[in-house]
This record gives structure tokens, C-alpha cells and sequence, in this order.
């Protein structure tokens, strides 16, 4: 017995339209979406996969030290409502929630934090700060 599947493009077809079932997607599902991680003496890079997600579909939330991103697709109008009188015959393509939470390293400048989006990959630069040595000399009395 082999554990792939067998492909039947046209026996599904036929069955969809002559035994009026139709194919429904997975229930949408959260994703935790790939981290790259990159640091200098300078800064903390991290990259966060979100593809085909819209900038204004993604969230950036700092509390505390805990960095949460997220990102959602709302489902299109186009979905919604049946502007044509069509059933789909396979959809695989479903929107799916990402989320990602990082705690952040105390030498972090959180108020300098920037993001940008490009070709699905979300890239926040995070400024360090200069550590500070507090050395302390306590005097015996």
C-alpha cells in the first residue's frame, strides 16, 4: 500500500458536480511564521515571513519587553457573496492567522524601533543601546 495520494483531477470534478458536493477549505488556523534573527553591536534585525499579507493586515505590539507580531486576512467581498452563480472546485488558498511573540534583550531602544514590508517579509530594525558599566564603590564605614 503506498502512502501517497492518487491524483484524480477528473474523477473529482465529475463528482463534484454529479453528486453536488463541494470542496470546503481547512478551517483557518494559526501559523506561527519563520523568525530570521540578526545582531550586531549596533542593532537587533529580525525578519518575519508574512506572505501575501498586506502591511495594513499586519499588527506590532510592544508590551513591556514582549514583542508580538501579527497578521490577518479578512476574507475578500468577492468570497462573501456569490456574484456569480459558480462553485469552486478545489480551494487550498485559505486565509490563516500568523502570530509570533519575542521577548526582547533589556538593551534595546524601544522607542526607536522601526518596521518595513517588502515582497511578504515584515524586517523590524531594533537600535541597542550603549551598556552601560555601573561600577559602584562602597566605601566601609
Amino acid at each position: 500500500m503506498s502512502t501517497l495520494t492518487q491524483l484524480r483531477p477528473f474523477e473529482d470534478i465529475v463528482d463534484l458536480f454529479f453528486n453536488e458536493r463541494s470542496y470546503k477549505s481547512p478551517a483557518p488556523k494559526s501559523i506561527t511564521p519563520a523568525m530570521n534573527a540578526k545582531a550586531s553591536d549596533k542593532e537587533l534585525i529580525l525578519q518575519f515571513e508574512l506572505p501575501g499579507y498586506d502591511k495594513s493586515e499586519i499588527n506590532i505590539n510592544l508590551e513591556d519587553r514582549l514583542l508580538a507580531v501579527s497578521a490577518e486576512k479578512q476574507q475578500s467581498s468577492e468570497d462573501k457573496t456569490e456574484v456569480e452563480k459558480s462553485v469552486w472546485v478545489r480551494r487550498e488558498i485559505s486565509s490563516a492567522k500568523y502570530e509570533r511573540k519575542v521577548t526582547l534583550p533589556e538593551n534595546i531602544d524601544t522607542t526607536g524601533i522601526s518596521a518595513r514590508c517588502s515582497n511578504g517579509i515584515l524586517t523590524l530594525t531594533l537600535p541597542k543601546v550603549a551598556k552601560e558599566d555601573k561600577v559602584i564603590n562602597i566605601s566601609i564605614n
